[in-house]
């Protein structure tokens, strides 16, 4: 199985490729890449359905991961164009015949890797060792490596 995991904010969005299933997961490949700078809202939403289509045209992807705002973030115009950007990747991955496309908070996260459904789990009782240097990438690769991961159970 090959999961795209994705975690988008609203200046950037990092994803990662993995492979194999929920015991022995293989982080095939990772990117984090900035929005340009200079564009309008639109023009950034189209340049992002561009680079998932590209995505999803040169890999065989069975699964998208994407990591959403938690249910308790303040509403903002910044939480606005993540939500757009989430619909957008979710937008290409449909059209590109992808199977399945999970939007997940951490809660469900935590439940897709087996835990209680919790998302202090995710820091205190997950055993990551699977994914070989989890705790050197940032914060948001992680939650795009967890959210591939919880796909793949």
């Amino acid at each position: 199985m090959r999961v795209l995991g994705v975690r988008c904010s609203n200046t950037d969005y990092y994803f990662c490729l993995l492979s194999g299933d929920a015991a022995s997961p293989q982080v095939e490949f990772m990117k984090h890449v900035n929005f340009p700078n200079g564009f309008s809202e639109a023009e950034t939403l189209r340049w992002l359905y561009q680079e998932f289509q590209e995505i999803f045209r040169s890999q065989h992807i069975d699964c998208v991961g994407i990591k959403r705002a938690e249910t308790n973030a303040k509403r903002s115009n910044s939480l606005e164009f993540r939500i757009q950007a989430e619909a957008i990747v979710s937008l290409a991955a449909t059209e590109a015949g992808c199977p399945s496309v999970e939007r997940k908070v951490a809660s469900t996260i935590a439940k897709g890797l087996g835990l209680k459904g919790k998302a202090k789990y995710l820091e205190t009782k997950l055993d990551t060792s699977a994914i070989a240097g989890f705790n050197t990438h940032p914060a948001k690769q992680q939650e795009a490596i967890l959210v591939a991961w919880s796909c793949m159970g």
